[in-house]
Order: C-alpha cells, then sequence, then structure tokens
C-alpha cells in the first residue's frame, strides 16, 4: 500500500492508488475536540467523526471505488473544533485533502451541462449559507447543536433574542440578582436557564443543515438519486417511485403540493417489474427457465409465451425476483458480518502495528534494561582488572623492595670480605663471625627464586566469565527469554570461540 504526501496541512492521495495517510492531533483541549469532514465514501476515518480527544493518530484510508469527489468541486476537508474555545485561526484546525490524477493534477470540474445547474443553483444556495451564518451564537460564535446541550439555542423571554445554553448560564452566574441580562438589548430574563424555551426553529434548519451535508457524491453511485444523478439515493418516494437521497427529497417536496409524498427506505423499495424485450409495450410476467432457449431474453409477457416459449419450463418474474432479492439480502448480511470481521482484524493489527513504533516505550525500556545490564557487567569487568592489576603490582613491589634490601646487605658483606682479605689481620680476629655473615648472604640470593616476567592481562572470557551464572545485585536480569539466551548463552559462546 503506497502512502500518501503530505504538504503542510494538505494530504494528497493519487487517483486509482489505495493509500493510507496517518498524522498526530495535538491541542491542549481538556474536553475533547469535535471532529467533521465532508469526505466521501471512498475514504474512511480512524477514529470515526465525532469528539477525540488529543493526541491521538488519525488515519485516514482510501480506497479508490470509483473515485469521488464533491458535485461542485469545493476541497475536501476535516475539522477539528474546540467548542469551549472561541473561533480563531487556530480554532477550528482544519487539514485538506486532494485527490491527484495520473499527472498528478487535480480532478477536473464538472462538466458544462452540470455547472450550469450548478450555477442555477447558486443564488439559491447563496440565500442558504445565510441562513445557515445565522446558526452560530453570537455571544460565544460557537454553532448551535442539538446533540450538545450545552450549545442547545435557548430564547430570552424578555426580548426574543435567542443565546446558546452556555453562555445563558456563565451570564446567570456572574449575574448579581439571579437574572440573565440580553447582551444585546440588556433586558432582563428570570432564570433558570433550564425553563428558557429552546429555539426549534433554528434547531430545525440545524437538522437540515446536517441532512444536506450528508448527501454523498459520486461519480457513478450505486443507485442514484432522481434529482441529482451524482447523489446516492437513500430513500424512495412511493408518489413520484422515484429514488432521492434525503437532501434532494428535502428540497423537492418542500412545497405543499408535494407535502403528503410519502417516503420510505431505499431497501423497502417495492419491485418493479420489465419490459418485454419484444413487447415493449407489456410487462414481462414470466422468467423463462429452459436451457439453451433461442428467444431473445429470458424474460417475457404472456403474447411471447405461446409463440417465443412454448412447451419451455418458466417461473413468475415476482417469484424470481423475490428468491434472488432474499439470496442477495442473505449474501449481503454475511458479507456486512465478514466486513466487520475484517474491519475488526484490521484495527487489531493497526493495534499491534503500534507495538513496531521505534518510540514505542516498551522498546525503549527494553533497550534501557539491557543497556544498563551490560553498563554493570562493564563496570565489573574493568573493577575486576583493577583489582588484578593492584593485586599484582603489590606483590611486584614487594618482591622488588625485598631484592633491593637483599642486595644492600650483600653488597656491605662483600665490602667487609674485599677488605679482610686485604688486611690479613682481619683472618684472625673475625673471620668467623664474617664467614657466618657472608654464608648468610650467598644463601639468601640462592634460595630466592624470584620469577620476573613482563605484567599481561588476563583474557576477556576470564575477566568477564569468571563467575558466568553472577548477576550484577544493581541490576535484574531481564525476564525476557531472547535476552536470557543474548546474556547466558551467545557471549560466553562468542568469548569461548574468541578465546580458541
Amino acid at each position: 500500500m503506497t502512502s500518501s504526501f503530505a504538504g503542510g496541512t494538505t494530504f494528497f492521495f493519487h487517483q486509482g492508488v489505495s493509500s493510507n495517510k496517518t498524522f498526530v492531533l495535538n491541542s491542549r483541549s481538556r474536553s475533547g475536540l469535535e471532529m467533521v469532514h465532508n469526505l466521501p465514501s471512498c475514504f474512511k476515518l480512524s477514529p470515526p467523526a465525532g469528539i477525540v480527544y488529543p493526541p491521538i493518530n488519525i488515519k485516514v484510508t482510501f480506497t479508490p471505488r470509483p473515485i469521488v469527489r464533491n458535485v461542485e468541486n469545493e476541497p475536501l476537508f476535516i475539522k477539528f473544533t474546540d467548542k469551549n474555545t472561541p473561533i480563531s485561526s487556530t480554532n477550528p484546525i482544519t487539514y485538506h485533502l486532494v485527490v491527484l490524477d495520473s499527472k498528478n493534477k487535480p480532478p477536473p470540474p464538472p462538466r458544462s451541462s452540470q455547472s450550469k445547474e450548478v450555477k442555477k443553483q447558486m443564488p439559491q444556495k447563496k440565500i442558504q449559507d445565510k441562513v445557515f451564518d445565522a446558526l452560530d451564537c453570537k455571544v460565544c460564535l460557537q454553532p448551535f447543536s442539538e446533540e450538545l446541550h450545552e450549545k442547545v439555542p435557548r430564547i430570552l423571554t424578555a426580548c426574543g433574542h435567542t443565546i446558546c445554553d452556555d453562555c445563558a448560564s456563565t451570564i446567570l452566574r456572574l449575574s448579581l440578582d439571579q437574572k440573565i441580562a440580553c447582551p444585546f438589548d440588556r433586558k432582563l430574563t428570570d432564570g433558570p436557564v433550564s425553563a428558557l424555551l429552546k429555539n426549534f426553529a433554528i434547531l430545525d434548519i440545524v437538522r437540515e443543515r446536517a441532512q444536506s451535508s450528508s448527501a454523498i457524491y459520486c461519480d457513478e453511485p450505486a443507485n442514484p438519486c432522481f434529482e441529482n444523478s451524482r447523489h446516492e439515493a437513500t430513500c424512495y418516494c412511493l408518489s413520484c417511485k422515484a429514488d432521492f437521497c434525503e437532501s434532494c427529497f428535502t428540497s423537492t417536496h418542500s412545497s405543499k403540493i408535494f407535502s403528503g409524498h410519502r417516503q420510505v427506505s431505499i431497501d423497502e423499495n417495492p419491485f418493479e417489474l420489465p419490459s418485454c424485450p419484444i413487447h415493449p409495450d407489456n410487462i414481462a410476467e414470466f422468467v423463462c427457465k429452459q436451457e439453451n432457449c433461442p428467444a431473445v431474453g429470458t424474460s417475457f409477457c404472456k403474447a411471447c409465451q405461446p409463440i417465443a416459449h412454448n412447451k419451455h419450463a418458466y417461473k413468475s418474474q415476482e417469484e424470481e425476483m423475490d428468491r434472488n432479492h432474499k439470496v442477495l439480502t442473505k449474501l449481503h448480511k454475511d458479507l456486512k458480518r465478514a466486513e466487520a470481521f475484517a474491519t475488526s482484524k484490521l484495527e487489531e493489527a493497526m493495534n499491534c502495528e503500534r507495538s513496531f513504533d521505534p518510540s514505542n516505550q516498551c522498546l525503549l525500556d527494553a533497550k534501557n534494561t539491557v543497556t544498563t545490564y551490560f553498563d554493570d557487567l562493564k563496570k565489573g569487568a574493568l573493577k575486576k582488572m583493577d583489582s588484578f592489576y593492584e593485586n599484582k603490582k603489590k606483590k611486584f613491589d614487594k618482591e622488588m623492595s625485598s631484592i633491593e634490601n637483599d642486595l644492600i646487605a650483600i653488597t656491605e658483606t662483600k665490602h667487609d670480605v674485599e677488605k679482610a682479605l686485604k688486611n690479613k689481620k682481619f683472618l684472625y680476629d673475625n673471620s668467623k663471625k664474617l664467614i657466618g655473615k657472608a654464608e648468610e648472604q650467598r644463601s639468601v640470593v640462592v634460595g630466592r627464586d624470584a620469577d620476573f616476567t613482563a605484567f599481561s592481562f588476563p583474557s576477556l572470557y576470564e575477566i568477564i566469565c569468571e563467575d558466568k551464572n553472577q548477576v550484577p545485585k544493581t541490576t535484574p536480569a531481564p525476564s525476557n527469554h531472547f535476552f536470557k539466551g543474548l546474556l547466558t548463552s551467545s557471549i560466553p559462546r562468542y568469548l569461548g570461540e574468541k578465546k580458541k
């Protein structure tokens, strides 16, 4: 899988190439950030849209099936908004996504016919945008919400202005007379905030905006919307007998004449029998089950039966469609379970993948354990070397000092002997005492068998593995089997080979 590349806060994906991009979302927000996006179905987010708590890894997976983009060619985005912080250059945090073609260019704009349709809708869209802009609290500048209790629009009964629940609560908390002073005209409204009416007109528009933004745009939808062929249909109008997306159904049925039309889920769309290929004005009520049927197509009407399908085995078209529907429904359920299973396994794999991160704390701890352990071994080995050296040096110095003292005594005795030999009279007076002293000094030299060789250290194996089972007390030996093998087998074996 090819990874996408990023430039600033824009992520690029290549058309026709499955890829993913992971980025770290950092923020000081303690209450979490609300993640929203306008990504089509070929993009998957992990975690999905909703409240996220930084720091967190956000993974964007792109799977072209087929390439999809906004019908108005608006840029794709992911926004993270802190609801408790005023809007600023850093709130919300916005990431843009661009799909490049084979020449590393963005997708082309919509075709001319579609552009004309979009231009016709522009005046209405501008009006709609102005309405949507009015759906923010004018005090904190945060959008009203039905899901977030603190952002529910509350009507100040004294003047009729609307502010969010959170701002009303803040004003009431800071008030000395337990009244809510309107930020716009200073008129006073009695508390508590929970007793104030919700502005359901604003909430209805908020819902409509959510529905309008939920339309899925794609080049080749599986079931196109009747009103806009690049929208994925989600419902079926029983009166119009056509498929719509939720947004288009709401906009096309807003007038009074269409308000009585009833919609059902796209899954409840009734079967529509096909036309006969030979008699287009007739409904093909039957399906031929005869092998190697020479007729044009397997579906036929009553008029075709005695001519093209005489004596052929056939079934009712409705029965065949119902059977196929049941088979496909079961297969769809099985595939959903398989998809859910594969998704869970992929999430497990992604969680496992994090353990291979070089900055993973477990890996860093293991490295620190090994480093500390061998640092202690190194200190112990160096200490042994110093001790070995000191002992050898003391022994050598003692031996050398003893020889120096013997040499002085021998030299003095030799001088006395020479003096006696030159002066004959000493042969009578002190000869016996001098002879005894000379023999004693001679025996000292003869009896001393000192073997002086150049100093050398023992082998590395003898220093480190003098007691290979001994582990430094300052650092416990790692419990992992790999480390045990490394410490108790590999090094002694390696040192043994070096010794040979």
